[in-house]
C-alpha cells in the first residue's frame, strides 16, 4: 500500500510544477503582451495551417472522386450509345429479314395465283360446253355465232354461267386461295416471332 501512497504523492507533487509553470506563463504574458500575442498568433497560424492542409487533402480527394464520377458517367453514356446502336442495328436486321420473308411469301403467293389461275382456266376450257354461252338467260347481249348450250345440259348442274363469268370466278377463286395461303404464311411468321 505504501507504493500507492508514494506514487500518489509523486503525482500530486508533480502536478505542482505544472501549476507553477502555468502561473509563471500567465505572469509573463501579462508583463509582455506583445510577445504573448505573437506567440498566440503563431500557435493559431500553425493550427490554421494544419487545418488548411487537411482541407486541401480533402479537396484533392473530392476532386479525384468528382473526376472518377465524371469518367464513370462518360463511360455510361458511351455504353448507352453503343447499346442503343446495337439495338438499332439488330432491329434493322430483323426488319430486313421480315421484309425478305414477306417478299418471298408474296412471290410464292403470286406464283401460286398464276398456277391456280392457269389450272382453273384449263379445267374450264376442257369442260363440256366450254364454248357455250348462257347470255340469253342473263339478259346480256348474245354474241352472234356462239352456240347456246346450257351448262346444266352439259354437266348435269342446275346453274347457267357464261364462259367469261366462269373465267372471272376461276380467277377470283385462284386469287382468294393464293391470298389465304399468303396470310397463313405471314401469320405463321409473326406467330413464330412472338414466341
Amino acid at each position: 500500500m505504501s507504493i500507492f501512497l508514494t506514487a500518489g504523492k509523486f503525482l500530486l507533487g508533480g502536478l505542482g510544477w505544472l501549476k507553477d509553470a502555468i502561473s509563471a506563463a500567465f505572469r509573463w504574458a501579462v508583463d509582455n503582451p506583445a510577445k504573448a500575442g505573437c506567440i498566440v498568433l503563431l500557435c493559431a497560424s500553425l493550427w490554421l495551417l494544419h487545418g488548411k492542409r487537411e482541407a486541401l487533402a480533402d479537396l484533392t480527394d473530392m476532386t479525384a472522386l468528382r473526376d472518377a464520377e465524371k469518367a464513370a458517367h462518360a463511360q455510361t453514356v458511351i455504353n448507352y450509345r453503343t447499346a442503343a446502336k446495337a439495338a438499332e442495328n439488330a432491329a434493322e436486321a430483323e426488319k430486313k429479314r421480315k421484309e425478305a420473308l414477306y417478299a418471298k411469301a408474296a412471290h410464292e403467293s403470286d406464283q401460286a395465283y398464276a398456277d391456280l389461275r392457269a389450272r382453273y382456266r384449263s379445267v374450264l376450257q376442257r369442260a363440256p360446253g366450254a364454248n357455250s354461252s348462257g347470255a340469253d338467260q342473263t339478259d346480256l347481249p348474245v354474241s352472234s355465232g356462239a352456240p347456246r348450250v346450257s351448262v346444266e345440259a352439259a354437266s348435269g348442274a342446275g346453274v347457267l354461267v357464261s364462259r367469261d363469268d366462269a373465267l372471272i370466278c376461276a380467277d377470283n377463286t385462284a386469287y382468294a386461295q393464293a391470298a389465304f395461303e399468303w396470310a397463313e404464311k405471314v401469320a405463321a411468321t409473326r406467330g413464330a416471332a412472338l414466341r
